[in-house]
């Protein structure tokens, strides 16, 4: 197959890409370890939770103009009352919806935290050997994986979710095909996906 060279512009894309990730790793890895000397750990992130929801709370506020007064007004709504927002596919939200974007960011801010917290005790005891660092692929078909389970997982997928589910196929398996870690990685997260569809 004769590769079509990428354009400078896409090189460019690909460049600011990889440097908005590295300043988005650093800001996270501050962040924990503000929270570390905030007094937050594993034994009490989660009595922190209210804490959580008004960062969930700021961050909502700021893709959507106006939330935070919209959800104290709804307080006594019931979860199918509509809101004035839309998510990123212009579909409008109603309550159960907006509450479910508030306990996922709760969720994943406590859950990427608490493994943070895993990493740094297993570097301090000195229980886990250094392992060699992960390949970019093996990293992609880790974070792309779970995404191409729910799309198989769809039972009536539009157009649009049937390009998604054929471009992430193609994505991981370029992945795997440049890199024998990723294809390794690959293979055990089928083989642990199966088993749990059992």
């Amino acid at each position: 197959m004769k590769i079509i060279p990428f354009s400078s512009t896409l090189i460019a894309s690909g460049v600011e890409a990889h440097k908005k990730e590295i300043a988005a790793n650093d800001k996270t890895l501050a962040f924990h370890k503000a929270l570390v000397a905030h007094g937050v750990d594993l034994a009490n992130v989660k009595e922190y939770r209210s804490e959580f929801l008004r960062m969930s709370m700021e961050f909502r506020e700021s893709k959507m103009s106006g939330f935070k007064q919209w959800w104290i007004d709804a307080k006594d709504l019931k979860g199918t009352a509509v809101s004035p927002f839309k998510n990123s596919n212009g579909v409008v939200l109603d309550k159960r919806a907006l509450d479910g974007l508030l306990r996922g960011f709760v969720n994943s801010r406590i859950e990427t935290f608490e493994r943070y917290l895993a990493r740094e005790a297993r570097g301090a005891n000195g229980s886990s050997k250094k392992s060699a660092p992960r390949s970019l692929q093996d990293n992609d078909v880790r974070a792309f994986h779970p995404r191409l389970v729910a799309y198989r997982k769809l039972e009536t997928p539009t157009q649009k979710q049937m390009d998604r589910l054929k471009a992430l196929q193609e994505f991981i398996s370029d992945s795997c095909k440049s890199c024998k870690n990723a294809l390794a990685t690959f293979n055990k997260l089928e083989a642990k996906n199966v088993k749990n569809t059992k």
